[in-house]
């Protein structure tokens, strides 16, 4: 991405500047124009009330179609450092381009919730299924900030389009930011997923089913990390969705997402 300005008009000679790229904002770029600090960058945070969803729907308003990204960009030539560096932008040698590199991270996590059938039911698509992120971390920093911050809120149940749904195994992709709840009250500040699953069981047929599934083993979601969670259902769960039956004997794992090299310049 070239500048139109010369560097010696845009920066002084051989001072530092810190370089932040912000990719697929909600905000508009004269927003970032009028902060005035690097503090004013950093305390910015985004809201997306249906962050869970994105991507998936296209007939519900507000869902995100991309996700929030961001980066501190290095000198090219260099490895990318810790933490956020300053660079010299202007040399003075105006014969040879100041070129920056950046890896952009996602603000979001990923989450994948892959549920088996047991033995001992049979898996319903009758219309009621469906599912909720109760505690829905939805906002966030725009930039990596040094601690987390976020607020929550519990959507709307969504119906069975969003499922990834087949005899045997039924699995929910859902997006959450960063958000911890070690040590706090897992029903006033933990993140799980509520989720609908009709079921015959012993014959009778369960025209809903509740399940509450925590989403993450260390009560915590990480920027750019992605969690998978695998359980067996073997036994219907609530038939009230306000006493979902909780899952346990459940799998996780946590990781980063995939890094892609991408040339902005280029194909």
């Amino acid at each position: 991405i070239r500048l139109k300005a010369k560097r010696n008009v845009l920066f002084s000679k051989d001072e530092k500047y810190f370089v932040y790229v912000i990719a697929n904002s909600t905000y508009a770029a004269d927003v970032f124009s009028e902060l005035a600090t690097k503090d004013d960058l950093v305390t910015l945070t985004q809201s997306d009330e249906r962050l869970h969803l994105t991507g998936t729907s296209a007939h519900v308003e507000n869902v995100p179609t991309h996700f929030l990204m961001d980066g501190a960009a290095f000198l090219k030539a260099g490895a990318e450092p810790a933490s956020a560096e300053p660079v010299v932008l202007n040399n003075g040698n105006e014969k040879v381009n100041t070129e920056l590199k950046v890896n952009l991270r996602r603000a979001a996590a990923k989450v994948v919730i892959r549920l088996s059938r047991g033995g001992k039911v049979e898996f319903n698509r009758n219309g009621h299924e469906g599912y909720y992120v109760r505690n829905l971390p939805f906002v966030t920093n725009v930039i990596t900030p040094l601690a987390s911050y976020t607020q929550l809120r519990t959507p709307d149940k969504t119906t069975g389009e969003y499922f990834n749904w087949n005899d045997d195994v039924i699995e929910v992709v859902t997006y959450v930011y960063a958000h911890s709840w070690e040590g706090e009250s897992f029903y006033e500040d933990g993140t799980s997923l509520v989720v609908n699953i009709p079921v015959t069981y012993e014959g009778v047929v369960y025209e809903n089913s509740y399940y509450q599934i925590a989403m993450s083993k260390d009560s915590k979601f990480e920027r750019n990390h992605h969690y998978t969670v695998i359980g067996t259902i073997n036994a219907p769960g609530a038939e009230e969705e306000s006493v979902p039956v909780e899952i346990d004997n459940l799998e996780y794992a946590v990781y980063d997402w995939n890094v892609v090299n991408v040339d902005v310049n280029g194909e």
